[in-house]
């Protein structure tokens, strides 16, 4: 299957890989909020369920001249092992993280000496030298730290494009279909 045959089995709107959304990261009456959007790489749930947070690996193509296809493989493959690392439950350290964690009463969780908590302490200072990297290359473009999202979507912050307008004649633009509430 072609790029461009992969491209329209996505109807454009928020649904679409490449939508750019409002930058709900700021103040929704700021400067960056006008001047910015975000492009989100959605969790791959097939990869290993909910047991730990994988993403796809699907390149959106609006983050091409900001992000090269390989800088953004790199990034996902990275993250995705880092997760796995700090949350499969399967591995020696996260029994022994439970064990530990009984056994002091749950003081072993509190002092963040688990295997998930540094972990997530690695992942944060990868995804920060990502972005210090990116900046030094004068590009204009970062990576939301994970926790913020929640773990549900990678947000990538980029300058506004100007091609979110989503217009079918029936709904306004920022508007569910049920008209309630901003959409995301």
């Amino acid at each position: 299957m072609s790029d461009e045959e992969e491209d329209e089995g996505f109807e454009w709107g928020p649904s679409h890989p490449c939508f750019p959304h409002p930058n709900p990261h700021c103040a929704a009456d700021s400067a960056e909020a006008k001047a910015t959007r975000v492009i989100r790489v959605r969790r791959d749930w097939l990869q290993a369920g909910d047991l730990y947070p994988q993403y796809a690996n699907l390149y959106p193509e609006i983050l091409d001249p900001l992000v090269t296809d390989e800088d953004f493989r790199f990034l996902v493959s990275n993250v995705n092992a880092r997760l796995k690392a700090a949350f499969d439950p399967f591995t020696s350290r996260a029994w022994a993280d439970t064990l530990l964690g009984v056994v002091t009463g749950f003081v072993w969780d509190d002092l963040g000496f688990t295997g998930a908590k540094t972990g997530i302490k690695g992942l944060e200072a990868f995804i920060d030298k990502w972005n210090a990297d990116k900046r030094r290359e004068g590009k204009d473009v970062r990576v939301v730290q994970l926790r913020r999202t929640g773990f549900m979507a990678m947000d990538f912050v980029i300058p506004d494009p100007g091609i979110d307008v989503v217009d079918d004649g029936n709904e306004r633009e920022g508007e569910y279909e049920g008209g309630i509430g901003p959409a995301m």
